[in-house]
């Protein structure tokens, strides 16, 4: 009969996969999926502490490993620990930092490629130079001073100041000797052609020359004249000659400069002393039982001397 649970057991019944009888009690509760029944359980009020870390000791022949190179490297000869090389490193670093200077960008200002300049070792001002010219160089103070400040402004360190400095003191030297040596060749050369034209009375001429500008022109303007370098000039010399000749005096000025003897002549003096002798048909010369016929024959063998000598 389908009373109060009935119709209700009934469903039930269908429910659960039916039951015998198609009656039966209330269906088993399904099991708890947490059998634990204290969902929160304290913790351990007493854990075991965490086991300490292993210090890493390096072996006696740690430095065995190595390469040959470093196994001799004297700075590892303090360093006996792993903390020790540990160490050692950082602070390698850390000094590796501190020198570190770093590259200022294109539009750096100028305050800022000061700084990287003073930190490079630049001195603070420009007397910081230490320049010692070579010796026997001569230098000005005023091209000195502006040298080291040009230097300064630029931002050279000392040791390449000083490179910069002996470059050009090596340059200026060897160009001074360039010109004195090429002084002293126009000299050689201007002189042989003088020797040439002289010949034999190479010193006595050059004599004249010097004792005309002695007495008319004082030892002041002869030192002038060699400072100018017009002593060595032909043409002047050739000039000066010819005016010593016309109003120049013989005798002790002349002597006394080149030690020569006066009355030498010149190869074209002599030249034209020999076509003297030959132009005239009634010179002794050319008469054999003139008395002095031997006297100028000996005069005319020196006279051709003198003409043609080297």
């Amino acid at each position: 009969m389908l009373t109060r649970f009935g119709f209700s057991g009934f469903l039930r019944d269908q429910n659960n996969g039916g039951g015998e009888g198609g009656g039966g009690g209330a269906p088993d509760p399904a099991p708890n999926p947490n059998p634990n029944p204290n969902p929160n359980p304290n913790p351990n009020p007493n854990p075991d502490p965490a086991p300490a870390p292993t210090k890493f000791e390096l072996p006696d022949n740690w430095k065995d490993s190595l390469p040959d190179d470093l196994k001799q490297e004297p700075s590892l000869g303090t360093i006996h620990s792993f903390e020790g090389l540990v160490k050692s490193f950082v602070h390698a670093q850390k000094n590796i930092g501190s020198l570190k200077v770093p590259i200022p960008k294109p539009d750096a200002t100028d305050s800022e490629w000061a700084e990287v300049f003073t930190k490079l070792g630049r001195p603070e001002s420009a007397e910081g130079y230490e320049v010692k010219p070579p010796e026997g160089f001569q230098v000005d103070d005023d091209f000195m001073k502006g040298f080291k400040q040009t230097a300064h402004e630029a931002g050279l360190l000392p040791k390449q100041v000083e490179k910069l400095f002996s470059w050009y003191a090596d340059k200026q030297v060897s160009s001074a000797k360039a010109i004195m040596d090429q002084k002293q060749q126009q000299l050689e050369t201007a002189m042989g052609a003088l020797k040439k034209e002289w010949g034999e009375a190479f010193d006595q001429e050059l004599g004249r020359v010097a004792g005309f500008l002695t007495e008319h022109g004082g030892e002041e303007v002869f030192k002038s004249i060699e400072q100018a370098g017009l002593g060595s000039d032909p043409a002047f010399i050739k000039t000066m000659h010819k005016l010593a000749k016309e109003f120049g005096t013989e005798g002790t000025i002349i002597n006394s400069r080149v030690g020569g003897a006066p009355g030498i002549l010149t190869p074209s003096e002599a030249q034209a002393r020999i076509n003297e002798i030959m132009g005239d048909g009634k010179s002794p010369y050319f008469d054999k039982s003139h008395p002095r016929h031997n006297d100028v024959v000996q005069e005319m063998a020196k006279l051709h001397k003198l003409a043609h000598a080297k």
